[in-house]
């Protein structure tokens, strides 16, 4: 899928070992259970990071879980020494790396420009009771190039907190979900490519709603629209403030 867009693997593939695998239930509302077994994406060392060059990428995306991996975790730990400073980094800390909240996750919101959690994520890292809260520490935890923080909450919308200001609540959208696997990543995904379209962080994030909440309308975990279906799916909501309904889309 990658390749059809013209989107190269900087990695070789593995000799050692497959590629993890997780099992997802989704049950009849559409929400979701994992259980998961990492595998060579959990394995890096410091030689792989040698082809890659931060400074050529306009965004660089880190997942929380490969910074958990004890396979993969040491050495991304210093590749992240190496990154620029301004570099459109945006960290998606995962509740596996919540659950080891340690210098890596510190180290990790130093250097972000975003981070984008879900609401128990959010107050996990942050120990305050609301996302409203929480999303406002978080952007305050980042580096000094750390611009915001977006919090996740499922149907509710998110929370999106730029640095020095108020964080302000963007709703969801209402949609019939049937499987709410993979939403999460749309919301970040989303929101990325709307930043990397000069949009300006709540358009950004009121984008990111609505695609996350197309993604529930198809089942499977790489369902995220296109830009043209979110667009057409954004002209036909009613405009309150900078959201709209509340719907469904996942955390």
């Amino acid at each position: 899928g990658l390749e059809r867009v013209g989107i190269p693997a900087l990695q070789a593939q593995s000799s050692v070992a497959d590629q993890g695998s997780c099992v997802v239930a989704v049950d009849d509302e559409g929400e979701r259970t994992f259980i998961s077994k990492d595998g060579a994406e959990s394995m890096l060392d410091p030689r792989q990071f040698e082809p890659i060059n931060p400074s050529v990428f306009d965004w660089i995306l880190l997942s929380g879980y490969a910074l958990a991996y004890a396979g993969s975790r040491d050495a991304l730990h210093e590749w992240l020494k190496t990154l620029p400073s301004r570099c459109n980094f945006v960290l998606d800390p995962s509740p596996v790396l919540v659950q080891a909240t340690n210098a890596r996750l510190q180290q990790a919101m130093s250097k972000a420009s975003w981070i984008s959690a879900n609401e128990a994520e959010a107050t996990a890292i942050t120990g305050l009771a609301t996302a409203e809260q929480a999303a406002g520490a978080l952007a305050a935890m980042l580096g000094h190039d750390g611009q915001g923080a977006v919090v996740r909450c499922g149907a509710e919308g998110c929370w999106l907190a730029q640095r020095g200001g108020p964080a302000v609540y963007l709703p969801g959208f209402f949609v019939n979900s049937i499987d709410t696997n993979g939403a999460g990543d749309a919301h970040v995904g989303a929101f990325i490519a709307a930043l990397a379209n000069r949009m300006r962080p709540l358009e950004a994030a009121r984008y990111a709603n609505a695609a996350a909440a197309l993604s529930t309308l198809r089942r499977g975990g790489a369902t995220a629209p296109n830009d043209l279906e979110t667009r057409d799916f954004l002209g036909q909501q009613p405009r309150h403030g900078q959201g709209a309904t509340a719907g469904c889309f996942a955390k």
